[in-house]
């Protein structure tokens, strides 16, 4: 399974545009994706000049070298060694005589492109609508991980506001929970990471439609039946939950339950020191006769 980041600033789209928000998502995700990818600059190249043999478009700048350097596919196709750059462009590359950042960036986006399993009918203009996305919300890149089949299930196919406030939601937590296990959140958090990140959550109409305790609670428990997301909140500000498999809902509210208790001993521990300093107060004024 491939996950992709789910930047949340993208999450109030999916409601205007399904399939525009969705296509945004899949960009931006995949961007991030390659930009963990280990890989070397020649490798890149490798990849780019693939590309622009079989015909597609690359970077203005590739191409200029490429047509430079006069190379053919029978530069790069030996039968001894297989695909490979033409020697000179790799000495080149080595003595850091070419600028690559586009063309590495660019390389490294066509082979996540290719580890995702996602198909891009043209690359290149893909990679521009991917950098094109992440600038717009380059101010706040919050997000959660999101299975890549789950993104092309919703948009290709219909979706109701409710089933769109899920995925939202979903995402919202994800982002919240991060790297941990579980993690402590309240309805305020979720929904101005679901439906209005950065902004005064009053006001977003979906926030507000969601946002009451009926229709927030019949979230809650869509995503505990459909989502495998557990949650624990009884008697307490806010709700524990999880989106970990790893983590079972007894687990879950011991954490809850250990939370609790722990807060009761930090209040305890407050209301003594308090009485005590009261007591230290009145012992230490003399007494009038």
């Amino acid at each position: 399974m491939i996950y992709l980041a789910v930047y949340v600033d993208l999450l109030l789209e999916i409601f205007l545009d399904k399939k525009k928000a969705i296509d945004k998502i899949i960009a931006a995700g995949v961007l991030h994706f390659s930009n963990g990818l280990s890989m070397t600059t020649e490798e890149a190249w490798e990849r780019v000049l693939y590309l622009w043999l079989e015909g597609e478009e690359v970077p203005e700048y590739a191409e200029d070298v490429f047509e430079k350097f006069a190379i053919t596919r029978d530069d790069c196709f030996p039968p001894e060694i297989g695909f490979t750059l033409p020697i000179q462009l790799g000495l080149m590359l080595y003595r850091n005589e070419i600028d690559s950042s586009e063309v590495f960036h660019f390389g490294r986006f066509v082979t996540a492109l290719k580890c995702a399993g996602i198909q891009a009918k043209y690359p290149y203009k893909f990679f521009q609508f991917a950098e094109s996305v992440v600038i717009e919300i380059s101010s706040s890149r919050i997000f959660g991980m999101l299975n890549k089949d789950v993104l092309y299930q919703f948009r290709d196919h219909p979706k109701t506001d409710f089933e769109l406030a899920q995925l939202a939601v979903y995402c919202a937590l994800k982002s919240i929970q991060g790297k941990r296990k579980w993690a402590k959140t309240n309805i305020h958090h979720v929904m101005t990471r679901a439906f209005h990140p950065g902004r005064d959550v009053s006001e977003s109409d979906l926030c507000a439609k969601y946002s009451t305790r009926r229709r927030f609670d019949r979230i809650k428990e869509a995503l505990q039946l459909h989502w495998t997301v557990k949650i624990y909140a009884a008697h307490i500000r806010g709700f524990f939950f999880t989106t970990s498999p790893e983590i079972s809902l007894i687990e879950l509210a011991t954490i809850g339950e250990n939370s609790k208790l722990k807060n009761k001993r930090a209040r305890l521990r407050r209301e003594l020191l308090e009485a005590q300093a009261v007591a230290l107060e009145k012992v230490s004024t003399p007494i009038k006769r």
